[in-house]
C-alpha cells in the first residue's frame, strides 16, 4: 500500500508478506483473485495472460468467475490464430457462463457459430453439440430437446472411436436418470461401455472384480474420514463402469461425500435416487437422515423436520441415535426465528481492529496498545518480551450471534517482529479459543509465527464451528524472547463448499 504526502517527499510504502508456508491458504483467495481479475482491462492484456487467465477460472470453480469467463472467451476468439480444438475449448466455455449468468438462450445461439467454426471434424463438432445438449439437460430443463440431441450424436456417431462417444452416452444416461426413467438411463450406461475405443465390448469378468474393489475402498475411505479421496474413487468408477450411477451402494457414497463438501442439492439429489430403489432399503433409513441434514446445513428447517419426522416413523433406532439431537438443533433455531421474527443474518465476518476500548483486555508493562499505522485503524498491539518471558495477550472477537449451521471459522492477524534474542526460548504462537452457548469449549487449534525480520506477516488458522446458534470467540498471541507487533484481527465463516473448493484446486487433477 502507498499514500502521498507532500510533493517534495517519496510515498510512504509498506511491505506486507500474505501466504507465507506454513501459513494455510485462506478459502477467499480465489473468490479474492477473481474479483481483482475483473478489474483489469482484457483487451490490454497479452495472449499468454489470457491464456492463463482463462485456464485459472476453468479450474477455480468459484461462483463468481462467470461473468469474467465470458469477457475473457469473446476476446479470446478475436484471435484467429487459435487451434481449432483451442477455440472449441474456449466456445464450450462461453456457452457455460453464459448460461450459468441466466442467459441459456444465448448460450444456445452461440452453437451455429461454433459449429461453422470447427467445419467437418468430427470430435468436434460431436463437442459443441454434447455441450449444447448438456444446457439443453441442465439449464432450460428441456428434456425432450436434449433427449433428441444426445440421440441424433450417438446415431451420427456410433462408430467413432473417440472418447467423447462414450461420454455423449453416459451424459444421456444423466438425464433419463434425472426424467425418472431409471430403465432407459441402465442401458444407456451399458451401450457407453461399448463405445468410444477399439475392442470395447462391454464389462468384463475382469471389470467386475476391479468395480467391486472401487467401491469397497471408496467406501472405506468414507468411513475413515477422507472425503476427498473418497470422492476422487467415486469420479474414477462413475468414467470407467457408468452403470454403477444406477446401484444403491454408489448413490450411497456419492450422497454422503457430496453432503461432506457442501454440496447439499447434489447430495439430496443421490439420497433420492437411492430411495427409488427398493432393492437397496437396507440404505434408505440412512439416507433419510442425510436428507434431513443436507435441509439442515441448508436452512431449510422445514424441510429437515418433516424428515426427521418421516425417520422417526419408519427407523425409530435411528432417529434415537442421530435425528433426535439434530432435531434438538433445529428446535433451538426455530425458536431464535420466531423471536426474530422470521429474519435472521447469519454471522459472516468479524474483526477487531484495537480500537473499542470496551473489547480491549488490560494492559500491563509488557503489552500496550499504540497509535501506529494499522490496517484498519490506528492502533495496534504491541508485546515487550525482552527479559526472555513468556508474554500473553489475548484479542477477544466477541460474541458471535447466529452461527450458520454448517462451516468452520477461519481466524486471520497480522504480525511482525522487530527483536529476538539470541538463544532464547522462541515460541511466539497464536492459540483460538471458542466456547458455545453451553460454556463448552470447542478443541482450541494453535500456529506458531515465524521470524518476520520487520516485515509484515499474517497468520491463520481453522476452528470448528460449535453446534449451538452463538458462541464466543478470542486469539491469544503469546511472544516470548523480543518484540511483536499484532494488528486486525478477525474471524469469519467458511461454508463447506469453499473450503472444499479451494481443496480440491489446490490439489489439482487427480493422479490416478
Amino acid at each position: 500500500m502507498s499514500f502521498s504526502s507532500h510533493a517534495a517527499l517519496p510515498p510512504f510504502k509498506r511491505r506486507c508478506q500474505v501466504w507465507v508456508p506454513p501459513t494455510p491458504t485462506s478459502p477467499f483467495s480465489l473468490e479474492t483473485a477473481v474479483l481483482s481479475f475483473e478489474k483489469n482491462d482484457v483487451p490490454k492484456l497479452d495472449y499468454a495472460r489470457l491464456n492463463d487467465l482463462f485456464h485459472f477460472l476453468l479450474i477455480c470453480d468459484n461462483p463468481v468467475r462467470w461473468p469474467l469467463m465470458e469477457r475473457v472467451c469473446r476476446h479470446l476468439l478475436k484471435n484467429q490464430k487459435i487451434d481449432l480444438k483451442y477455440r472449441a475449448e474456449i466456445y464450450a466455455a462461453l456457452m457455460r457462463s453464459l448460461a450459468e449468468q441466466g442467459k441459456a438462450d444465448e448460450a444456445l445461439a452461440v452453437t451455429d457459430t461454433a459449429l461453422r467454426e470447427v467445419g467437418n471434424y468430427r470430435t468436434l463438432q460431436v463437442f459443441i453439440n454434447l455441450c449444447t445438449a448438456n444446457i439443453l439437460r441442465d439449464y432450460m430443463r428441456d428434456y425432450r430437446a436434449a433427449d433428441q440431441l444426445y440421440a441424433s450424436i450417438l446415431e451420427a456417431n456410433h462408430r467413432l472411436r473417440h472418447p467423447i462417444i462414450r461420454q455423449a452416452s453416459i451424459e444421456w444416461g444423466d438425464m433419463l436418470l434425472d426424467a425418472g426413467d431409471i430403465a432407459k438411463a441402465a442401458s444407456s450406461y451399458r451401450a457407453a461401455m461399448s463405445l468410444g475405443s477399439i475392442g470395447a465390448s462391454g464389462e468384463t469378468q475382469g471389470d467386475a472384480i476391479q468395480r467391486g474393489a472401487l467401491l469397497r475402498m471408496a467406501e472405506q475411505q468414507l468411513r475413515s474420514g477422507n472425503i476427498r479421496q473418497s470422492r476422487r474413487l467415486l469420479e474414477r468408477i462413475e468414467t470407467q463402469f457408468p452403470e454403477q450411477k444406477v446401484e444403491g451402494l454408489y448413490r450411497f457414497l456419492r450422497g454422503e461425500a457430496e453432503r461432506t463438501a457442501g454440496l447439499y442439492e447434489k447430495a439430496i439429489r443421490n439420497y433420492e435416487m437411492l430411495l427409488n430403489l427398493p432393492q437397496w432399503a437396507g440404505y434408505h433409513s440412512i439416507a433419510r437422515y442425510g436428507i434431513a441434514d443436507c435441509y439442515y446445513r441448508m436452512a431449510d428447517y422445514t424441510n429437515a423436520m418433516e424428515w426427521l419426522a418421516d425417520l422417526q416413523k419408519r427407523e425409530p433406532a435411528l432417529y434415537q441415535e442421530k435425528g433426535s439431537y439434530l432435531k434438538n438443533l433445529i428446535d433451538r433455531r426455530l425458536t431464535a426465528l420466531q423471536t426474530a421474527g422470521h429474519k435472521i443474518t447469519h454471522f459472516s465476518f468479524y474483526e477487531n481492529n484495537l480500537e473499542n476500548k470496551e473489547l480491549l483486555p488490560p494492559i500491563n508493562e509488557q503489552v500496550c496498545v499504540r497509535r501506529n499505522l494499522g490496517f484498519s485503524g490506528p492502533h495496534s498491539a504491541w508485546l515487550d518480551s525482552r527479559e526472555g518471558k513468556t508474554v500473553f495477550y489475548s484479542v477477544p472477537l466477541g460474541v458471535l450471534s447466529n452461527l450458520p449451521p454448517q462451516g468452520t471459522l477461519w481466524i486471520e492477524l497480522w504480525y511482525r517482529d522487530f527483536l529476538s534474542i539470541p538463544g532464547g526460548d522462541n515460541s511466539r504462537h497464536i492459540r483460538a479459543d471458542i466456547i458455545d452457548d453451553n460454556g463448552r469449549a470447542v478443541p482450541h487449534v494453535t500456529a506458531l509465527l515465524e521470524r518476520t525480520f520487520g516485515q509484515w506477516h499474517k497468520a491463520a488458522l481453522h476452528v470448528s464451528m460449535p453446534d449451538t446458534l452463538n458462541c464466543k470467540a478470542s486469539v491469544a498471541i503469546y511472544d516470548t524472547g523480543g518484540y511483536l507487533e499484532v494488528d486486525a484481527v478477525s474471524i469469519r465463516h467458511i461454508s463447506d463448499y469453499a473450503l472444499e473448493s479451494l481443496t480440491r484446486f489446490i490439489e489439482g487433477a487427480d493422479p490416478q
